[in-house]
């Protein structure tokens, strides 16, 4: 099988639900069956399946099934890698975006499955084992201009586009009709001229508020809902449950996955943004608003009085995520970041609603308290040290992590490889960016490449081509494009590397992956280490001018500057060696190749 491009990630939480064997990578390959919880209020749990990963990123043959609850789909993405419960890294895939229909009548949709179909052009894109158990799934299959067709997992489809909080899909899955509402909102009024406005409960999100207004006031998504529901009624049996898009009309998919067809059909493993229904107002009030214009006056009644308190995760945190539990009752929080979920075009308009006066004044909060582990689920009164877990939904990462080959892979292995066989010579090896300094991990960051502000494009005139080149996905935008800088300390000086990251693209079967950008490398002796912040931010920023040609920053460093080529040579033990070698030879640093 074709070697995978995988990327690090920064994730600490250990899945309790995972009993996988220990120190292998595993890939989480497909989602298969649901399996309804006996106990009421308990939600349904899904099969998940795991493929091996092999030293050299290849999947290997050997499978695993693992029943999970249902909110650990927040965490299991499609070609999310663990090892020991922990989430290492993740596969590059294709992302797309895409135009499509949500109304069944236009024939903009069907159901299929993989059986029904006999889809077999899908097998070879998305190699799954011969006895997969997403073989009875369903797929929603959307038709494209062109002829193709997009297809997305039923089950992916639903955890991603319907609302966004966990909470809101394991209600959903879990509790009748009549609670689903009870639990999701406390009111909600149709307006009329297509501006909705729903109160939100306590554990919704705001950005589930467009989701819940339509459940609560359209007949079309109730019924779609209702029918979800119906295919869960027998307590104990596997359900490949059936999924439609909850409104009608023209919508947007942002998609990761593969290709097939010959570049025409794309295989959606992963929904990363979706449209809202279009031309509607959604206004939204909470239960626990703090939207006021103006607080209470201070004898008014406390809310929420000894409130649990709330922490971030910081990196390096070592905690547990148990979803097979509910939070104790008066359990702390801890707030991890999520999975970005883009909110695509502008034909939704949602508005917080905003009081003139608050009813009440803010209570105190408990102290926050570290526990065992921490869960999603609804809170109970069980002591079982399980906190409540939430997911920051708002920010996007500014971690960025390289790829697993490519030029930038191999420059950085290629020092650690030259670091271990001179060890006498040189102290170490580092990475920098601003926000950690220097580290020693062996797995790098790298340093982001900034976007232009509305006020930068607004002042200067800038050509797309510049105005594109932070990003390494032209047609979204979403993924910025970083530098690696790392430093060599020698005895009696150190010297520092800058390499780029390449833009990569996915032929239209999706079998091979190749760098579309060359980019020289840059080696520098700085006058000063402590010159190192301000030099980095002044290369963040001007190599976007220059779109990476380093050639034209170098008489502009606070010390000496190089570039070099990335030339290879037969004999040299690993990738990039002999450019490593060149480089430190333009510097002035000369040692016996090989």
């Amino acid at each position: 099988m074709e070697q995978m491009i995988i990327k690090k990630i920064n994730q600490t939480g250990r899945l309790s639900s995972l009993n996988l064997p220990e120190n292998t990578e595993w890939v989480v390959w497909c989602y298969g069956a649901l399996v309804k919880n006996k106990r009421y209020g308990e939600q349904p749990r899904v099969e998940v399946c795991f493929r091996a990963l092999n030293s050299d990123k290849t999947i290997s043959e050997a499978y695993r099934i693992q029943t999970c609850p249902l909110t650990d789909l927040a965490l299991l993405r499609v070609g999310s890698i663990w090892e020991n419960s922990v989430c290492t890294s993740q596969i590059v895939f294709e992302e797309k975006l895409y135009d499509v229909d949500f109304s069944y009548k236009n024939e903009g949709w069907i159901i299929s499955s993989f059986n029904l179909n006999g889809q077999s052009e899908i097998y070879s894109a998305h190699d799954f084992p011969s006895d997969r158990i997403d073989k009875d799934s369903w797929q929603l299959e959307f038709s494209l201009k062109g002829g193709g067709k997009l297809i997305i997992p039923s089950l992916e489809f639903f955890y991603r586009t319907y609302g966004r909080s966990d909470e809101l899909k394991r209600t959903l899955l879990t509790y009748s009709w009549e609670d689903i509402c009870n639990r999701l909102f406390s009111s909600a009024k149709d307006n009329g001229r297509k501006e909705l406005y729903v109160k939100l409960r306590k554990r919704m999100y705001d950005r589930d508020a467009p989701f819940v207004a339509f459940c609560a006031l359209d007949p079309f998504t109730q019924e779609v809902i209702k029918r979800i529901k119906s295919q869960m009624l027998i307590d104990g049996r596997k359900v490949y449950i059936k999924i439609a898009p909850w409104f009608r009309g023209q919508a947007q998919l942002r998609v990761k996955g593969v290709s097939f067809d010959q570049g025409r059909s794309f295989l959606g493993l992963i929904v990363t943004g979706y449209s809202l229904p279009d031309g509607f107002k959604i206004v939204h009030d909470r239960d626990n608003t703090n939207r006021v214009n103006e607080k209470a006056d201070d004898d008014n009644k406390k809310a929420w009085d000894n409130m649990s308190g709330r922490r971030l995760t910081n990196e390096g945190d070592d905690f547990s995520i148990d979803n097979s539990f509910g939070p104790d009752g008066g359990s702390s929080s801890l707030e991890i970041p999520a999975e970005t979920l883009e909110i695509l075009g502008h034909g939704c308009t949602v508005v917080p609603l905003k009081k003139e006066k608050a009813d009440s004044v803010s209570g105190s909060k408990s102290e926050s308290v570290e526990h065992s582990s921490y869960s999603v689920n609804d809170k109970d009164n069980s002591e079982n040290d399980v906190g409540y877990l939430a997911g920051n939904t708002d920010g996007k990462t500014t971690v960025l992590m390289m790829e697993s080959k490519g030029v930038v892979r191999d420059m950085w292995n290629a020092m650690r490889y030259f670091i271990d066989e001179n060890q006498s010579i040189i102290r170490s090896l580092e990475w920098y960016t601003p926000e950690t300094s220097y580290s020693t991990h062996p797995e790098p960051r790298l340093v982001a490449i900034p976007e232009f502000l509305n006020q930068e494009i607004a002042d200067e005139k800038i050509s797309r081509t510049i105005l594109n080149w932070p990003y390494l996905d032209l047609l979204l935008k979403q993924e910025i494009r970083g530098f690696l800088v790392a430093r060599m300390k020698f005895d009696m000086e150190s010297i520092h590397f800058i390499e780029i990251q390449r833009r990569i693209s996915h032929d239209n079967t999706n079998s091979s992956v190749s760098e579309d950008e060359k980019f020289r490398g840059m080696v520098f002796r700085l006058n000063n280490d402590d010159d190192i912040h301000d030099w980095v931010s002044l290369l963040a920023h001007e190599l976007r001018h220059v779109k990476g040609v380093v050639q034209k920053m170098v008489v502009k460093c606070p010390g000496v500057a190089m570039v070099y080529k990335h030339s290879t040579a037969k004999n040299e033990p690993v990738p990039g060696y002999s450019a490593l070698i060149n480089a430190l030879e333009k510097i002035g640093i000369k040692f016996l190749v090989f």
